[in-house]
């Protein structure tokens, strides 16, 4: 845990020699070779120190390789849109935690269970952190343990370099006692995770040298072992099952172990409890460093004033005192006000304790918070009293940091003084910080240990702000209290509200004190809101996830969705169907996608009806891939009426081939549109046979692999590759001897690689050679849940992703947050990588190949009405027009691919952007997926996406929809 400080782990001498070398106490006999586990009765005398639960913090054993399976846990539903995920399952203390990761190259996804109900089907994705090494992911998780009642929360970090996938967590108890006339921490490591502690693999580790940091390199004690503490020598009991407590017992002087030989260490350590001083020149080389131009990175200067911390001189003491008030940044001044509190000043001079006193006590409260960080790490026997001032004293930031202390002294009076301290100001609001001050106090409450009391969770449920809602609705789920339902319903219902008033006609005078709250921080909350209201089956739970439709951030509408479809009664049935005829566009669109799912009759008359009344085009496109995944051969009828007529024809016709797909009618009208003179009626025939996966219909398709549209052809590959048939192979090697255009080269060569499971690449010699000797005898292998392997026959590249195409447009984000810059080792700014990085691509396509450029920020600039073939002299043209271009406010991604959309000879296009759209006439993510998704249903371009400096499932999904590939950078 180390209480934040930053100080340097020390280096110590812990003399723990064989057993044989020394005795528990005077005239007994030696102890065992090896360490003796289990119930073991402690000395009457023994000094028996409280334990409770904390988070391991700092502390980690030693991550563990996962052992992955391509199939979920038993009874576990696997997540939604998991293509190709693998799974693990981990114990934690009473319960296990589930793990789903999805390790494609440039979308890396985990799921965790962190509810830990043995279901990844109701969880959220979560994204990848990139390190240094790899990905990783941090999350905290409410743990049961064996005492049933008691819960606490545990870190766990997932980290995966290539593909190995590794998870550290600790399941710990904390406490501190005096050993050697100091304050130490100890804490107990749960080495097996079952929660007990009396196992060989459980860790004890003892803050031997009273630095305050627990260091488990160095500090670690093995149980009924003796081990020295300056001149003192302890032996370890073993723990209860519990962990409740640990006993220590002093040993009897003439025995404990003599020091370690020397000759056995390579560098001789200093003496217990006294840290390595380096060199008096150090100081003024790392000064030196903090003053040179230009001036060290953040990160770089924090490290420098950690490093000033252990030179332990009093110049070194008097330069951070400066630095923590003279330094120009704020998290610099925190860092060097802790490492005043570096044990090699606790001892040194009264006055430098009284100096970090004078800091908590009168200091701005940012420094104060980093003092009492320092002063609770140094074991300054006067910290009780201290904080119990500061409580009565100071305002909230430093009550909330002086009760979150108090509740970790050994003390059961101070833990009950810091329970209510940190209760009181929860519930305290005042008018210059109404919502910060419970927020904060409310997440240190949850640390202490046992948690808020229930009463206090339902407080902070009828509170306005949405961070707090969410946090209290997560601590009521989880101890099933009985009020979580309804509470998430009162929720929802302000929630929807404020979201959307515009289409509510409630009197909305009730929401004046809630809208602030509201605007903040809905993502956490809606996620709540959905598992809260996703654990009933009553018409009210249902109504409630109806109202969170508007405004819904897009990683949470799969999650409602699968919640609503989920519903199987007939009561449940009937709160989603009024959802069909609400008001909102949004909730229509929702409760249409959730009844998709569920089966029944009436729920397909439903659905026809509202497509019968709808006038909104989007919520009609819901309606028809609702009916073509239901696949009810009653909707036919009414699905035939709309296949020949209308914007949405396609649609409809997809949605009939799905529901009967030997049905001669529907037969007939895919065919009939796959000899259409418009290649856009033949695309949509295409694409409905590829949905009725009908063999007679096979041979009218491969027909189209030489349509003189590319869109066409585009279309024919894929539904030959899905189809899987072996009579699909020969056109498709025919095809690829007369086709020049480099993405169908690579489509065929890919379809080819999955329907005979060769890799031949994308020279139709090679296939030719293997048809004539093997076409009579081949059989197509099945689908294995391998990732189709990408062919490399191209060596440009835009941001490491292969342009797998010789007729591309660029669209590239111009808006005034691209100046920020990228993400470390990188020096350059967003607008410098994207320049370099597109000019750096075009110069690696060949002559002849097509390119445009779009650039856009709220408007739109195009270089050139059309593709333009690439030549020295257009290149030079393009590489100017690419590093110029005037910036501005605002993203508007629509109008910017609704531009490069409109070129009918481009056939892939390369999206570059650092943010969400914010302007323009589709903002919220969900209508700018559908809003493309419709402009693309015929052209069948392939949309490429790369996200600089943040995640984007928005762009991940946009790829995703339209046969392209989402990276990261």
């Amino acid at each position: 845990m180390g209480y934040g400080r930053t100080a340097m782990r020390a280096v110590v001498v812990i003399a723990l020699f064989t057993a044989g070398a020394a005795q528990r106490r005077a005239g007994a006999e030696p102890a065992s070779a090896e360490p003796a586990f289990g119930p073991v009765a402690p000395r009457a005398d023994a000094r028996r120190v409280p334990l409770h639960w904390a988070s391991a913090g700092s502390l980690a054993l030693p991550p563990r390789v996962l052992s992955l399976s391509d199939t979920a846990p038993t009874g576990a539903r696997p997540p939604l849109h998991a293509d190709g995920a693998r799974y693990a399952v981990v114990p934690l203390g009473a319960a296990t935690l589930g793990i789903a990761v999805e390790l494609r190259a440039g979308s890396e996804r985990v799921w965790l269970d962190l509810d830990l109900d043995g279901d990844l089907g109701d969880d959220d994705r979560a994204w990848w952190q990139r390190t240094a090494s790899g990905w990783s992911r941090t999350e905290h998780v409410l743990v049961p343990f064996v005492e049933g009642a008691e819960r606490a929360y545990v870190a766990i970090v997932l980290r995966r370099e290539h593909d190995v996938l590794t998870i550290e967590h600790g399941l710990c108890r904390r406490g501190t006692t005096e050993l050697g006339g100091r304050l130490r921490d100890i804490a107990l490591l749960d080495g097996d995770h079952d929660a007990r502690f009396d196992g060989p693999a459980d860790v004890w580790v003892v803050d031997l040298d009273g630095d305050g940091v627990l260091d488990l390199d160095h500090e670690r004690v093995v149980p009924r072992r003796p081990f020295r503490v300056g001149d003192e020598g302890w032996i370890a009991a073993s723990a209860p099952a519990s962990g409740a407590f640990l006993a220590l017992e002093r040993v009897r002087p003439g025995t404990t172990p003599p020091p370690r030989n020397r000759a056995w260490q390579d560098v001789p350590p200093p003496p217990t409890g006294v840290l390595t001083t380096p060199p008096d020149a150090a100081l003024d080389e790392l000064l030196a460093q903090l003053r040179a131009r230009p001036s060290p990175s953040v990160t770089v200067r924090r490290d420098l004033v950690e490093r000033i911390g252990r030179v332990g001189s009093d110049e070194a003491f008097q330069a951070l005192d400066d630095l923590a008030v003279t330094d120009r940044i704020l998290t610099v001044r925190w860092a060097a006000t802790r490492a005043m509190g570096n044990a090699l000043y606790r001892d040194a001079h009264a006055a430098d304790v009284a100096r970090m006193t004078d800091i908590s006590k009168f200091g701005d409260a940012a420094r104060g918070v980093a003092a009492i960080e320092a002063l609770h790490a140094m074991g300054w026997d006067g910290r009780e009293e201290l904080y119990r001032r500061l409580l009565a004293e100071r305002g909230w930031l430093m009550m909330g940091a002086a009760a979150r202390h108090l509740a970790y002294l050994p003390s059961a009076g101070a833990r009950a003084l810091a329970t209510d301290a940190c209760t009181s100001l929860t519930l305290r609001s005042t008018k210059s910080k109404p919502w910060h001050d419970r927020l904060e106090a409310y997440r240190g409450v949850r640390t202490i240990p046992g948690g808020p009391d229930p009463a206090l969770m339902v407080g902070m449920a009828e509170a306005n702000h949405p961070a707090l809602l969410a946090l209290a609705l997560r601590d009521l789920r989880t101890i099933g209290h009985a009020r979580t339902r309804e509470l998430a319903r009162r929720a929802s219902r302000f929630t929807s509200l404020v979201w959307n008033p515009v289409d509510t006609p409630q009197d909305l005078s009730e929401l004046a004190p809630y809208t602030r709250g509201f605007v903040e921080g809905r993502r956490d909350l809606g996620a709540e809101l959905i598992r809260s209201l996703g654990s009933g089956d009553d018409p009210e739970s249902m109504e409630g996830l109806l109202l969170l439709a508007e405004g819904i951030p897009l990683e949470h509408r799969d999650a409602l969705i699968k919640q609503l479809a989920a519903r199987r009664t007939r009561a449940s049935v009937e709160g989603v169907m009024p959802g069909l005829s609400a008001h909102s566009r949004a909730r229509r669109q929702i409760a249409a996608a959730a009844l998709g799912r569920i089966p029944g009759a009436h729920v397909t008359a439903a659905l026809i009806e509202r497509l019968d009344a709808e006038r909104h085009e989007p919520v009609e496109v819901v309606l028809y891939e609702a009916l073509r995944h239901r696949r009810d051969e009653s909707a036919v009828d009414a699905l035939l009426s709309r296949c020949t007529d209308g914007p949405l024809r396609g649609y409809a016709l997809r949605a009939a081939a799905a529901c009967a797909p030997r049905e001669p009618r529907v037969r007939r009208v895919i065919q009939d549109q796959m000899r259409s003179d418009d290649w856009e009626q033949r695309v949509r025939g295409v694409l409905a046979a590829r949905d009725s996966a009908d063999p007679q219909l096979a041979l009218a398709v491969a027909k189209l692999l030489d349509d003189p549209r590319w869109s066409v052809r585009v279309a024919a590959v894929e539904t030959l590759r899905s189809a899987r048939q072996r009579d699909a192979v020969a056109p498709l090697i025919a095809r690829l001897e007369r086709e020049d255009r480099l993405r169908l080269q690579l489509a065929i060569a890919d379809a080819l690689f999955e329907l005979t499971g060769l890799d031949l690449g994308a020279d139709a010699g090679p296939w030719e050679a293997w048809f004539g000797e093997n076409g009579d005898t081949f059989v197509v292998p099945n689908p294995t849940p391998i990732r189709r392997r990408a062919v490399e026959s191209t060596t440009a590249a835009f941001f490491g992703l292969p342009i797998d195409s010789d007729h591309v447009t660029f669209v590239l984000d111009r808006s005034g947050s691209m100046r920020s810059m990228m993400d470390a080792p990188s020096t350059l700014s967003r607008l410098h990588a994207s320049m370099d990085e597109t000019t750096g691509a075009v110069d690696s396509m060949p002559d002849g190949a097509f390119v445009n450029l779009v650039l856009f920020h709220m408007n739109t600039q195009t270089w050139k009405n059309r593709l333009v073939p690439l030549t020295a002299k257009s290149r030079k043209a393009f590489r100017q027009r690419a590093r110029s271009g005037l910036m501005g406010p605002q993203t508007d991604v629509f109008r910017a691919l609704r531009t490069a959309l409109r070129d009918a000879d481009a056939d892939t296009i390369l999206l570059l952007t650092d943010g969400l759209p914010n302007t323009g006439d589709h903002v919220e993510p969900a209508s700018l997926l559908q809003a493309i998704a419709r402009l693309n249903e015929t052209s069948q371009v392939a949309i490429h996406c790369v996200s600089i400096g943040t995640d984007s499932e928005l762009l991940e999904r946009l790829a995703a929809a339209n046969a392209g590939r989402y990276i990261r950078r």
